[in-house]
C-alpha cells in the first residue's frame, strides 16, 4: 500500500469517526445553550465569559500537535453546521408564528 493510498484510508476513518460525534456534540452544543439560558446572565458579562473562553481557547490551541489540531478543526466545524441549522430553526419558528 503507497503512502499516499494509506493516508486517505486513516482520513476516511477520521471522518467516519467524528461523524460518529455528531449527535454527542448536538446534545453537548444543545445543552451548553440551555445552561447559559438558565444562568440568565447580563449580556455584558456573557461577553466577557465569551472573551475569556476564546483566550483560553487561542493559549490551549497553540500548545497542539498538527494532528490535534485538525481533529479540533473537523470538531468546530461540525459544531458551527449544528450551530448554523439551529439558528434556522429559530428563524423558520419565529415566521410560522
Amino acid at each position: 500500500m503507497n503512502k499516499k493510498h494509506e493516508a486517505a484510508k486513516l482520513e476516511a476513518e477520521l471522518d467516519f469517526t467524528i461523524k460518529a460525534m455528531i449527535p454527542l456534540l448536538r446534545t453537548a452544543s444543545d445543552t451548553a445553550h440551555k445552561i447559559e439560558a438558565a444562568k440568565a446572565v447580563d449580556p455584558e458579562d456573557s461577553d466577557f465569559d465569551r472573551l475569556m473562553d476564546l483566550g483560553y481557547l487561542t493559549d490551549c490551541a497553540g500548545r497542539l500537535c498538527a494532528p490535534h489540531l485538525n481533529i479540533l478543526v473537523h470538531v468546530m466545524f461540525k459544531l458551527m453546521e449544528h450551530g448554523s441549522s439551529h439558528d434556522e430553526e429559530k428563524t423558520q419558528q419565529l415566521h410560522h408564528h
